[in-house]
């Protein structure tokens, strides 16, 4: 009860320092582009391990047209809603998503409606706050993906909608603090990621929003991160003291940069058992040490409390090209390195790289990928304690046990931009009675060994290829008019079970949403 409340009392007192002129934006499918572009301008952004919420100054990054008409200006380079005076500066903005899906004969449609609000108090307090309202009917292929899992893809729990649609609400908030020029504090309820690539292997923005607390401290070529967080589950417990149980997550970062070319980080994870039968937030007093690295020497990596440890690396030998990487460490066993199922050794690794602007084409990004997850990595032998949140993985979609290539494209021309992406991935199916690795979510004593099986399983193959025309109406808040088409393949044991649509949407997208799965 004394730490829960020393852990409420970080909160109460934050408050939160930042610099004129610039204005807080969630990460969104363009904030990437924007912190590439200005890489080595540490005047626009401080660059961090993490991707966050970015500090972005409002001219720089979103290089915003202006116009004589009072109509254009309000349409295309205002905020819906501006308050400045000289104790307060608000920005109101809607948070839509109106679209409709074509899939052979049948329509799909999408209602999506929510304010974002993002301010600071006097020249040191920036802050953030969204709430959105949604009603959405999804192809067949995510809504066995929601049935299986009981939420929405990356916005949690929901509810059923008139016939095949799902109704459900999703929040997110953070505060910014600065009290030194080499401390920022962090604090609200959303969601973090680690590395440079599409996708994390320690820590992405896929799951649900979750509750965290996180101190980023700079000094020289030094910069030291160290997180906490909840993620609460999502089937109810019998027992009234423990309903919608949490497991509680430690983050810890140290990063050097050799240059602002090179720079390298590690992380350690951990997934802390706080429950147990009768009991819920019990907060051993390893839970609270900030110091990176100690936990993996004290627990060992195969301790209840799922420890893993994670590098990242990105070079940019020239502007336009940046080589990237993460390699993570679950469970390591000597005795059994020849172990070809992963039971005992669990790792993962990715290798990419991305293009900046290549022959001087002003605003093309390119981006390959390849990632590839040994079974059962994340997991643990006690299935709250495996490495998900509101029942998702917290690191890349598919869990564990794939190889993935990703091909990402991205151009925009004034307001027009087209994005393209090809994604290819191989990964075993588990079924109720097996559990091959894929699932994290399973306790891995259940692992389906070879001699169980008279013949290994053949991979499931995913496609998944998009292609979207947009125009850009309001960049202040990613005010976008885009159509698209979204071809989609699974195949396993030469069954094809294909997804093809195309779409057309009225949205702003201010988040990162992902269905490429």
């Amino acid at each position: 009860m004394v730490r829960n409340n020393l852990l409420l009392l970080y909160f109460l007192l934050l408050s939160v320092v930042s610099v004129a002129q610039y204005e807080m934006t969630p990460v969104n499918p363009y904030s990437k582009f924007q912190q590439l572009k200005h890489y080595n301008d540490s005047s626009v952004f401080n660059r961090s391990i993490y991707f966050v919420p970015l500090l972005v100054e409002n001219e720089a990054a979103t290089e915003i047209k202006n116009y004589n008409s009072r109509v254009m200006k309000f349409l295309r380079n205002k905020h819906f809603v501006e308050l400045n005076d000289t104790t307060l500066t608000l920005f109101a903005d809607p948070f839509v998503n109106f679209s409709g899906t074509q899939q052979g004969d049948t329509s799909f449609s999408g209602n999506s409606r929510g304010l974002i609000f993002r301010g600071k108090l006097s020249e040191k307090f920036y802050f953030m706050s969204a709430a959105v309202e949604n009603q959405v009917y999804y192809p067949w292929y995510m809504r066995q993906y929601i049935a299986g899992k009981n939420v929405i893809p990356g916005l949690g729990r929901y509810k059923n909608f008139k016939e095949k649609g799902t109704d459900y609400a999703f929040a997110f908030g953070q505060i910014y603090w600065i009290p030194l020029k080499s401390l920022t504090v962090e604090a609200g309820h959303g969601k973090q990621f680690i590395g440079d690539g599409y996708r994390s292997l320690i820590l992405s923005d896929f799951s649900s929003f979750y509750p965290f607390l996180k101190f980023t401290h700079t000094f020289g070529k030094f910069q030291w991160i160290h997180m906490y967080t909840a993620f609460q589950s999502v089937k109810r417990e019998d027992s009234r003291l423990l309903v919608y149980q949490r497991s509680h997550g430690s983050f810890t970062s140290l990063a050097y940069s050799f240059s602002e070319k090179l720079k390298i980080s590690a992380t350690e994870s951990v997934i802390w058992q706080t429950y147990g039968p009768g009991y819920n937030n019990r907060f051993p007093a390893a839970f609270f040490i900030p110091v990176p690295f100690v936990k993996p020497l004290y627990y060992g990596m195969s301790d209840p409390n799922n420890i893993s440890i994670g590098l990242t690396a990105s070079w940019r030998p020239v502007y336009s090209v940046m080589l990237y990487g993460q390699f993570l460490l679950d469970d390591f066993s000597k005795q059994h390195a020849t172990d070809s199922l992963g039971i005992y050794n669990r790792n993962g690794y990715q290798t990419g790289i991305r293009i900046i602007e290549p022959f001087k084409i002003e605003n093309l990004f390119l981006l390959g990928e390849y990632n590839n997850v040994r079974p059962y990595t994340y997991a643990s032998s006690i299935s709250r304690q495996s490495y998900t949140g509101m029942n998702e993985p917290l690191a890349h979609p598919l869990g564990a046990g794939f190889s993935e290539w990703v091909f990402n494209g991205h151009y925009r021309y004034r307001s027009l931009f087209v994005t393209a992406s090809w994604i290819r991935a191989s990964t075993f199916k588990d079924s109720p009675d097996t559990n091959f690795g894929t699932n994290i979510s399973k306790p891995d004593t259940t692992a389906t060994l070879a001699s169980a099986i008279t013949i290994q399983p053949s991979p499931a193959v995913i496609f998944n290829y998009t292609i979207e025309l947009g125009y850009m109406i309001n960049p202040r808040y990613n005010f976008i008019l885009s159509a698209g088409y979204r071809y989609r393949n699974y195949d396993y044991n030469f069954s094809d079970d294909k997804t093809e649509f195309f779409y057309i949407k009225l949205s702003t997208q201010l988040i990162n949403l992902y269905n490429d799965f």
